[in-house]
């Protein structure tokens, strides 16, 4: 989600206050923590447990916590303008897989997997030093 990429590729990202101050990166990010409340029920109903996370409550106070705290920058893009390995699998990969295993459509987050785990890969891809071309040689 704050992984904006400007025209010569560059990550310029964007903070959280972006996102709550910006009405098209605010619905997405309600998007997200939407499926992902959905995925988090069909998980507990998949225990067997009866409780559910209301989300017409819990969004609105995540977004509350999250103005709260202040502009931060998410570890994700601190990772990618650090140059370091972004841990795209452990933070949205899992969720995905989860919500494969319990068939819950995520749309929005499978969009957000897919963009940042390309980026990821292009930018190893870019610092990888190309290998000399193969020659077969007959003897």
């Amino acid at each position: 989600l704050d992984g904006d990429i400007s025209v010569d590729g560059e990550p310029n990202g964007v903070s959280t206050q972006g996102i709550l101050d910006d009405p098209a990166l605010h619905r997405h990010a309600e998007e997200l923590m939407r499926e992902t409340i959905a995925i988090g029920n069909a998980d507990l109903a998949a225990a067997g447990k009866s409780e559910r996370i209301d989300a017409r409550q819990f969004v609105p106070e995540l977004f509350t916590r999250t103005s709260q705290m202040g502009q931060y920058l998410t570890s994700t893009l601190l990772d990618l303008r650090a140059g370091r390995p972004m841990e795209i699998e452990a933070v949205v990969g899992a969720v995905v897989e989860l919500a494969d295993r319990l068939g819950v459509p995520t749309p929005a987050t499978r969009g957000v997997y897919s963009c940042v785990k390309l980026l990821d890969e292009r930018r190893q891809a870019a610092r990888t030093p190309a290998e000399p071309p193969v020659r077969s040689v007959r003897l």
